[in-house]
């Protein structure tokens, strides 16, 4: 009887302190200024499809003439999929695409979190976790 209830609690734990954990990772705003949005038009140099969260990364070309490299989160591969978004031939490095992002609290890092993205041909993808 003991083991059995021992065992019981043992799997109840496992299932419960995982998930908490899932869901703790999700703090955009904690990194990022969600009251915030910017607007850049770059070109996409890579995508990582990664989890938990998927990383694009992109080059900016600043008034100057020079080159920043700009990397936004997105949801991981799976909330990808959701939404129809994981069919990578969609996705042209080297294109040029309007990007609008959160951008991380820190202004040295150029980071942001993806809100939504403006293809090529002009059809526009929203992101964020209100959209998974």
């Amino acid at each position: 009887m003991f083991r059995t209830l021992l065992m019981s609690a043992a799997v109840a734990a496992a299932l419960t302190f995982p998930s908490m954990s899932g869901q703790a990772h999700h703090a955009v705003q904690a990194q990022f200024d969600v009251a915030t949005e910017l607007t850049v038009k770059a070109k996409l140099v890579q995508i990582d499809w990664v989890n938990p969260h998927a990383w694009w990364h992109w080059d900016v070309i600043q008034p100057d003439g020079s080159t920043t490299r700009l990397s936004t989160e997105t949801p991981g591969p799976t909330g990808l999929r959701r939404i129809g978004l994981s069919d990578r031939r969609m996705w042209q490095i080297g294109a040029e695409y309007e990007v609008k992002y959160n951008p991380d609290r820190n202004p040295a890092q150029a980071l942001g979190f993806t809100t939504s993205i403006k293809l090529p041909d002009g059809r526009l993808i929203v992101l964020g976790f209100d959209q998974l």
